[in-house]
């Protein structure tokens, strides 16, 4: 659903001069559902269903990747900075491999910095 709500964010975004989408990267503490939502590996059972009310025709009918979508920048979402440390860092560090380096990254909801430590 995450995915599907980018492309209709992606489509929406009529002011790219003013405003940046970031893509979420979720997952929780699972890793293997934090590669799927940054390399799209979902297989069959996810199809975009968005569809363009202009031309109603589906503008991503492919399984689709955060990465594919090429935002702006990325935030890692879905940790609260609550976990035991090594497993937040281990999470941490698998969604900031799998980024872009020239991209910005947002960590989501952790408080201040001095807090994240």
């Amino acid at each position: 659903l995450l995915l599907v709500f980018v492309c209709r964010c992606v489509a929406a975004h009529k002011r790219p001069d003013k405003q940046n989408l970031f893509g979420i990267i979720q997952g929780g503490l699972q890793a293997d559902l934090r590669k799927k939502c940054v390399e799209g590996v979902f297989g069959e059972e996810f199809v975009c269903l968005y569809v363009c009310v202009a031309c109603e025709v589906c503008l991503y009918p492919q399984p689709t990747a955060m990465l594919e979508r090429d935002t702006p920048g990325y935030a890692i979402g879905g940790l609260s900075g609550g976990e035991e440390k090594d497993v937040f860092w281990r999470i941490v560090s698998l969604c900031t491999d799998m980024l872009p380096r020239n991209k910005p990254r947002y960590l989501m909801g952790v408080g201040w910095g001095c807090c994240v430590c």
